[in-house]
């Protein structure tokens, strides 16, 4: 269930900062991203965490998979 926290440590501050900047910086949404990820693998996406790769931001997508985890990398 989704739910909104507030974070109080620097750490999470620092972390949820720099995602928002690549996610201000990328073309595609992240429904755009999960869309295409849905498409190309069966399976559950269930995470999905803002990343720089190569130099240029890119999203890190968890997809579960008959009881295996798949890690797919795309760029924003």
């Amino acid at each position: 269930t989704p739910e909104v926290k507030v974070f109080k440590d620097v750490a999470h501050v620092a972390r949820s900062a720099e995602q928002l900047a690549l996610m201000s910086v990328g073309r595609r949404s992240l429904a755009d991203v999960i869309g295409e990820v849905q498409r190309k693998y069966a399976g559950t996406v269930f995470s999905i965490t803002p990343v720089v790769s190569n130099h240029k931001p890119a999203v890190v997508i968890l997809v579960a998979q008959k009881g295996k985890v798949k890690t797919v990398t795309q760029p924003l």
